[in-house]
């Protein structure tokens, strides 16, 4: 009988592979959000397509909203966000 903390570790590492999970020397390269999601993320405020702007954040281009992400966690939160001046 295979003991609890195999059974436990098979199950993080079936999790890791379903929902895209990096392991942690995937972490320290930097978190990539998936095409599949920037594609149906939009804005909380305008409701207009968010871009990725480098590794830790989105922006829309209508209102300049910039929301940060954070562990690979797009932040889409209105009080987050800051406003880019040109």
């Amino acid at each position: 009988m295979p003991s609890v903390s195999s059974v436990v570790n098979d199950l993080q590492g079936r999790d890791r592979k379903r929902f895209g999970r990096s392991t942690a020397d995937e972490l320290e390269l930097g978190i990539m959000i998936s095409p599949d999601l920037l594609e149906i993320l939009a804005c909380p405020v305008c409701r207009k397509p968010l871009v990725l702007r480098g590794e830790d954040s989105l922006k829309c281009n209508e209102c300049k909203r910039v929301y940060p992400i954070r562990n690979g966690i797009p932040i889409l939160l209105e009080p987050e966000a800051t406003i880019e001046q040109l």
